[in-house]
């Protein structure tokens, strides 16, 4: 029969092991957590200031944001650096960053929070996009449809997973315009029309 003393490091290991276990979870979400941060730090270090990139942000949680950036900067100005794609998230670790996007694709059930900060479209954007499907409120168009919940088909699927959470409804995603960008020319009389040249590449894909 062991004694006492053989028997308490047996006892010390399975309360070690349980201890883990019933924390699992905060390690699962701090290793995630862990993920974003480097890549937010890796981002600051490789980024420009607002004028000289145009930036998109997507309302989902699964975005291929090196494959989505490579594409639409195919498009760009000469004058434009660079072109950058983020989730929502990525505003937790600079929440001012969100209101220097220039372009931004949302869900129709989140849109209302965010719609006056967008501007409404032109009549050359509506007259090229009236057939993809437009985010109307008040009579007055301010989105275009880049994704359509009904039939499972959007733009840049390659690179955006829009399906919803398990417990939520599938929903068409609409495009939008900063009403503030640095690039959405006509839209609000800025110096250059770069986020249009981008945009339109978006939807293309």
């Amino acid at each position: 029969m062991p004694s006492t003393a053989m028997r308490l490091p047996a006892r010390c290991a399975m309360k070690m092991i349980k201890n883990i276990f019933s924390k699992l979870y905060l390690y699962v979400l701090w290793a995630m957590f862990s993920v974003i941060f480097v890549g937010w730090i890796f981002t600051m270090i490789t980024d420009t200031i607002p004028k000289h990139k145009v930036t998109v942000y997507v309302d989902v949680l699964s975005l291929e944001e090196i494959g989505l950036r490579e594409e639409l900067e195919k498009s760009k100005p000469d004058d434009i650096k660079m072109v950058k794609a983020y989730p929502f998230t990525y505003a937790t670790f600079s929440a001012a960053s969100i209101l220097y996007g220039d372009l931004y694709i949302i869900k129709e059930s989140d849109v209302e929070e965010y719609l006056s900060s967008f501007s409404p479209l032109s009549e050359d954007l509506l007259s090229a996009y009236t057939d993809r499907g437009l985010y109307v409120s008040e009579g007055v168009a301010y989105g275009i449809k880049v994704y359509d919940a009904g039939t499972e088909t959007g733009c840049a699927t390659a690179y955006i997973n829009y399906a919803p959470l398990p417990e939520e409804e599938a929903e068409d995603y609409y495009l939008f315009f900063n009403r503030e960008s640095f690039h959405t020319g006509e839209l609000n009389g800025s110096e250059d029309d770069a986020a249009l040249i981008v945009a339109d590449a978006f939807l293309s894909l």
